[in-house]
């Protein structure tokens, strides 16, 4: 074999490797979405909190090994967020979820069918403090803003007081809505009953504290 053959496969050889490298890096995604499907659409709506993690926590770890795609790395840390939340309603391990899903994937967005309107605020919040971050140092000073004078209040007799405070409070009328406690049990499906909670309060009869838990 010449010396020019040998620098020519050398060289075919050193075309292929990044993209076979390439290939190999999204190799985990079916398997990694086979076992997020189970956790959330079987353990999750199941109430199996700790099993959906469990299985959530195997899809990652395949992905660190195999390789995924942004996205679906992404989405299993989106996934995870959900169940700390809404499950086992740990905030703090929801939280560092939505930073390692940001962290993988900063475009993905969340599926509010799952994910409460609280988790979403977060998830907006964090977004908002990055970008606010990146902004230091390279940012234009702003304008400068005047300051609007206080309004002087307005000065209230002694009798004026005293009458205001002999005023009658209005009390609520009962609603037809309202729902005693002991008549409800925890729900075990965790994907509706915030729906159930945000309906119920559009007419002034939220869901019990307890109500909303494991």
């Amino acid at each position: 074999m010449g010396a020019s053959l040998r620098w020519t496969i050398l060289v075919v050889l050193a075309c292929l490797v990044p993209v076979v490298a390439r290939a190999d890096s999204t190799a985990g995604d079916e398997p990694a979405k086979k076992l997020a499907q189970a956790a959330m659409q079987k353990s999750y709506m199941a109430g199996d909190f700790d099993v959906a993690l469990r299985k959530l926590g195997q899809a990652v770890t395949l992905c660190r090994a195999k390789g995924c795609s942004p996205s679906v790395s992404a989405s299993l840390f989106g996934s995870q967020a959900i169940v700390h939340w809404v499950g086992t309603e740990d905030q703090a391990a929801a939280t560092e979820d939505l930073r390692a899903m940001v962290k993988a994937d900063p475009t993905f967005q969340l599926d509010d069918t799952d994910a409460p309107p609280e988790l979403m605020a977060a998830l907006e919040a964090m977004r908002a403090e990055a970008k606010k971050g990146a902004k230091v140092g390279g940012a234009a000073p702003s304008a400068s803003v005047t300051a609007k004078p206080a309004v002087p209040a307005v000065p209230v007799s002694k009798d004026e007081s005293k009458e205001a405070a002999k005023a009658p409070v209005a009390e609520r009328p009962p609603s037809d809505s309202y729902v005693p406690a002991r008549s409800l049990r925890p729900l075990r499906f965790p994907a509706v009953r915030y729906k159930i909670d945000a309906a119920l309060r559009e007419y002034g009869a939220p869901l019990p504290a307890g109500f909303i838990g494991r």
